[in-house]
């Protein structure tokens, strides 16, 4: 399934995932929100996956908007998280890539570690830079699916792993070539190759029951997460964004952070 795009995977699991957070916090959804650094815009999806756009000056009005019912919880909330979806294949071949004690078949996903042209940095790298902002939840997603057809059924979250950024290993070069190894498709223990070390993996089910992970967020703490989701991204001469000189206004300030946002960055906007 090389010709899989990872996009296609997030589309194919939406419904069910948003379907899943309604239920865990109560609530009913309204949109899923994502960046588009291409035109510093943000693009809202609905149930239908129904496409709108707003630009970064008017998703942050609105945020700053979300006020409370009258009692101590908000009317409106939001969740964010990074999800990067992943193609896993099946290898039924046995090679020096093989972790020790792993037979075949096994099952892979390979990482990008290729320089992003705007930010200079690679997917892996700005997922680890991620993973260090404190309270932010970052993932790899790897559906088992191993068969386009699958594709046109109900989304099944039973298929999907989820494994966590922060236990990847540190160090890995631009332009390398890693992997996330499963020996099973229900595999909790994971192997980040070409060295082996190991990880964790999570079904989406263990991800809700993790109480200290799905915290509901005003829109204010919305703000403050994609201020620190681009800070963490910067490049390093990114200051003149920031730092007086020609974009010093607020707003332009503002449209210039949704260009170094990553596309596995999702906000979902819930109501009570």
């Amino acid at each position: 399934m090389d010709w899989l795009p990872e996009s296609l995977l997030e589309m194919h699991f939406h419904r069910a995932i948003i379907k899943d957070y309604e239920k865990r916090f109560g609530a009913k959804f309204l949109r899923l929100l994502k960046p588009s650094p291409q035109k510093e815009v943000w693009v809202g999806f609905d149930q239908g996956w129904t496409k709108s756009d707003l630009s970064q000056q008017d998703l942050f009005m609105q945020l700053r908007s979300a006020i409370s019912d009258g009692s101590s919880k908000l009317s409106k909330f939001y969740f964010g998280e990074f999800l990067q979806f992943k193609v896993v294949k099946v290898i039924t071949r046995s090679s020096q890539n093989l972790p020790h004690r792993f037979t075949t078949p096994y099952y892979r996903s390979a990482l990008s570690l290729k320089p992003n042209k705007s930010t200079n940095k690679s997917q892996h790298e700005t997922l680890c830079r991620l993973s260090q902002i404190k309270g932010a939840k970052v993932y790899y997603a790897c559906p088992m699916i191993f068969d386009q057809d699958i594709l046109w059924e109900d989304p099944n979250l039973n298929l999907l792993r989820l494994v966590d950024v922060t236990t990847a290993p540190k160090g890995w070069l631009t332009n390398e070539s890693h992997h996330i190894v499963f020996q099973n498709p229900n595999s909790r223990k994971i192997m980040w190759c070409s060295d082996p070390v190991p990880g964790s993996a999570l079904s989406f089910e263990e991800h809700l029951e993790l109480e200290n992970q799905l915290s509901p967020l005003s829109g204010e703490q919305t703000i403050s997460l994609i201020n620190r989701t681009s800070e963490a991204l910067r490049i390093e001469n990114q200051e003149e964004f920031f730092q007086g000189g020609l974009f010093d206004d607020i707003t332009r300030r503002e449209s210039i952070i949704t260009r170094y946002l990553p596309e596995s960055m999702s906000l979902y906007e819930f109501e009570y």
